[in-house]
């Protein structure tokens, strides 16, 4: 059991890290775009590695305190459809 959990945690640590990623991404995307050259392709990479660092230590940290798996599950948490349900009950 305790493998499964730990698989867990480290899928959730990956949907975390990939957020900041994702950003990153887009905006080093827009930056190769309309910077060519090696310019352009420096700062990209230089973008994608800023949003990758930041995305491990955003995570390891959630990690560390709260817990990859109680995280995510506050955050796609519905407490307005909550006390809906409740109040029709």
């Amino acid at each position: 059991m305790k493998v499964l959990e730990f698989l867990i945690d480290v899928f959730s640590w990956l949907k975390i890290v990939a957020s900041p990623f994702l950003i990153a991404l887009i905006i080093a995307v827009i930056i190769y775009l309309n910077i060519s050259g090696i310019l352009g392709l420096i700062l990209s990479v230089s973008i994608l590695m800023v949003g990758v660092v930041v995305g491990v230590i955003l995570a390891t940290r959630i990690w560390k305190t709260l817990g990859t798996t109680t995280f995510l599950a506050r955050i796609h948490a519905t407490p307005e459809l909550d006390k809906i349900n409740h109040e029709k009950k």
